[in-house]
């Protein structure tokens, strides 16, 4: 019956920024072979107020990252997490937890 909320504020060089949010395993090995719908994996889009939540992760360690809007679907790449852990905000999220975790926009470049 527990959920995980987490939620936060993303903010760019001006302030409050729109941004996608990405969510994702901090276990390498589950960067692929993921499935459809992985619970292990969530992105959502924060609003012009900078504010995002994701709630449909379940209990695990996750990397956390603020990138582009144009980049919101890059996460099916393990390229783009390998590159993107260096900037990512480490989290561990436990059933009935509540986090706040505010981001500033990262740009991740894949080399």
């Amino acid at each position: 019956d527990k959920t995980i909320e987490l939620g936060g504020i993303v903010t760019g060089p001006n302030g409050p920024q729109v941004a996608a949010v990405i969510a994702f395993p901090v276990d390498r090995a589950r960067w692929v072979n993921f499935g459809l719908l992985p619970a292990i994996f969530d992105v959502t889009r924060s609003a012009s107020s900078g504010a995002y939540r994701l709630d449909r992760l379940v209990e695990g360690d996750y990397y956390l990252i603020a990138v582009d809007s144009s980049k919101r679907d890059a996460w099916v790449e393990a390229r783009f997490l390998a590159a993107a852990v260096s900037l990512a905000t480490r989290v561990s999220l436990k059933w009935g937890a509540k986090q706040t975790v505010n981001l500033s926009l990262a740009s991740v470049a894949i080399k």
